[in-house]
């Protein structure tokens, strides 16, 4: 089981408690995922960040009914853009495919996602050729958190040891 740790603004919107029940330790390697919604024109956006990896999934946030099923498509099509092995990959989603909601726990995730959140906020109306997979592969690229390490190094550590970031070719929106 692998919790999304969701800010009280997200909890609100999704329907859920502010102090939802809190759920087991996660069962992936990527740990946690800590989320917010970002309310932009046109569409709204919902960052998700891995505690342990600090990669981040961005999604689309106006159906937010359908938030799970988008955000594991969205983390399996990242996974295997950043080199992880599809086997490797389909063994992470498999162990997130499980996921409940809580509250955010970890100040310093939280920390980080609230920093994305910010300048996603200012840079996606400045760069709007970018789409929100793009986005994502660009976090994926750039080092954040203490100490600096780059979230795609640190996932392929975690998921393929001795695998390196090749970025294949061509986005999707």
């Amino acid at each position: 089981m692998v919790t999304l740790r969701c800010t009280a603004r997200l909890l609100a919107r999704l329907g859920i408690e502010r102090h939802p029940p809190e759920p087991p330790p996660p069962t992936n390697k990527l740990g946690d995922w800590y989320a917010d919604i970002l309310v932009t024109r046109p569409s709204h956006l919902v960052v998700c960040m891995s505690e342990r990896s600090s990669l981040a999934v961005i999604v689309e946030g106006r159906q937010l009914d359908t938030l799970v099923p988008r955000f594991l498509r969205r983390l399996g099509e990242l996974l295997r853009t950043i080199g992880v092995p599809r086997e490797a990959a389909d063994r992470e989603l498999a162990a997130t495919a499980d996921l409940a909601f809580g509250a955010t726990t970890n100040r310093s995730a939280r920390a980080l996602l609230s920093s994305a959140v910010r300048e996603l906020k200012y840079r996606s109306p400045r760069h709007p050729e970018m789409s929100v997979y793009d986005w994502s592969i660009e976090y994926a690229g750039r080092p954040c958190g203490n100490p600096l390490q780059f979230p795609r190094d640190t996932v392929l550590a975690l998921l393929a040891p001795g695998s390196s970031f090749r970025l294949l070719q061509g986005g999707r929106s």
